[in-house]
């Protein structure tokens, strides 16, 4: 991968600003100040280090540290999938070599590499193989013309239950993929914006340092918001080492762990309701610039916090119905028992009367279909929790560390910046 170091990419930055810097300095004492000019030197500006990082072919070295899909594909050295996380999860991959030629070799993350996969489709191969055992063996006297029959009675009914399976599955599918879409789009990145708002409203807001107590409102506002999300992911994950992590870089006070251990199930809900809470006691003291209008901001955005947290919640804890779904289960294993036991028996026929083309055909169909149906039912499985530790799954660390860079960058403003506390 050709890349900068940060220092030097740092040092492309100072030296731009110091040439910026001596000619503005130049420019002062010959030119009145104005303000198209200022704005078109700062376009210039920018766009001479964007130049010069472009030169040193600057690319961000950790896509799952915040990188964009353009960082990742940008990069000439990028691999096929990307995988991050422990377990290795798919932090994203390269679509357009996939549909070319990558399918090819694309075998880690996907169906493909799942043990329990092989070990079911197995299963269909040995129902095969007995099928076609009892149509050599069991029975001497039987002619072609009857064990043809016997397979075309297997082909009829495992017809039958497919066109069962295709209407239930369908609904199933659709459903599960609405569920996956949600938890993603309305639930963690409805988690993220409003986390953002608060965040931006905190430093906004509360960003007067002569102010002890708007200071301290501060802090535990981004520090909640921290937890906020660390408990979101214990509770729809069961993991728990993305909030110990907090616990050692930003403890709580012993009053609010035992709190949280006191409503643990609930936890995920309550820290939003502190947030607010704190908002209102910052409000209530006449130190909240903006007054009713900024607090009716801030809880719009805590509100849409706890919400998006119990969607998450909800989608994740709340499993389709059980009889809904043994019922799709029933149905799908009979149709592959019965459509293995035809292929097993229509092979035993191919061998008989020699048609080795055939005999190719019926063998790859027997592969083919029972590895579709197995690999759609565990995908449809594995989204149901987006969470979990599954390889199509999310990385949390890779959320909670951008959430972290978040609230560090946001609440950093530029020295020139010095918010002062003005009364509501």
């Amino acid at each position: 991968m050709s890349t900068i170091a940060p220092e030097t990419a740092s040092a492309a930055g100072r030296s731009v600003a110091s040439d910026h810097s001596s000619a503005s300095k130049g420019d002062q004492a010959s030119t009145p100040t104005n303000f198209r000019m200022k704005a078109q030197e700062a376009e210039e500006y920018v766009f001479d280090v964007v130049g010069k990082l472009k030169e040193n072919k600057f690319v961000v070295k950790d896509f799952t540290m915040g990188g964009t899909m353009a960082d990742f594909l940008d990069d000439p050295d990028h691999p096929l999938i990307l995988f991050s996380g422990n377990p290795p999860k798919v932090a994203a991959y390269d679509d357009a070599r996939l549909t070319r030629i990558g399918w090819v070799w694309a075998w880690k993350g996907t169906v493909l590499h799942s043990y329990t996969f092989w070990l079911q489709l197995l299963s269909y191969w040995l129902i095969a193989l007995i099928a076609g055992l009892i149509s050599q063996f069991g029975n001497d006297n039987a002619s072609l013309e009857e064990k043809q029959a016997t397979a075309n009675l297997f082909n009829q009914v495992s017809t039958v239950i497919s066109s069962l399976l295709a209407f239930i599955l369908g609904l199933y599918q659709s459903e599960a993929l609405s569920r996956w879409w949600k938890i993603i789009n309305e639930g963690v990145f409805g988690i993220s914006a409003a986390l953002q708002d608060t965040i931006i409203y905190a430093t906004s807001f509360l960003g007067d340092a002569s102010s002890e107590t708007v200071r301290d409102a501060r802090q535990r506002i981004l520090t909640y918001c921290k937890y906020a999300f660390a408990l979101t992911l214990r509770r729809v994950s069961g993991h728990a080492h993305q909030l110990s992590r907090l616990v050692e870089s930003d403890p709580l006070s012993e009053e609010e762990v035992v709190l949280l251990q006191k409503y643990s199930r609930q936890a995920h809900n309550t820290i939003w309701g502190w947030i607010c809470a704190q908002w209102n006691d910052v409000y209530s003291r006449g130190l909240l610039p903006g007054g009713d209008e900024a607090l009716r901001s801030v809880v719009d955005s805590c509100n849409a916090g706890r919400r998006a947290t119990s969607l998450v919640d909800r989608y994740v804890n709340v499993q389709i119905p059980f009889e809904y779904y043994h019922l799709l289960v029933l149905i799908a294993k009979l149709f592959l028992i019965f459509f293995s036991l035809a292929q097993g028996t229509s092979l035993q026929i191919r061998i008989q009367t020699e048609e080795w083309f055939q005999f190719v055909v019926n063998a790859f169909v027997l592969f083919i279909i029972p590895a579709f149906y197995e690999g759609i039912l565990k995908v449809l499985y594995e989204i149901r929790n987006p969470f979990a530790d599954f390889g199509v799954c999310l990385d949390l660390d890779k959320y909670m560390n951008g959430l972290l860079e978040q609230v560090d960058s946001y609440s950093e403003l530029p020295s020139f910046i010095t918010p002062k506390y003005k009364a509501a």
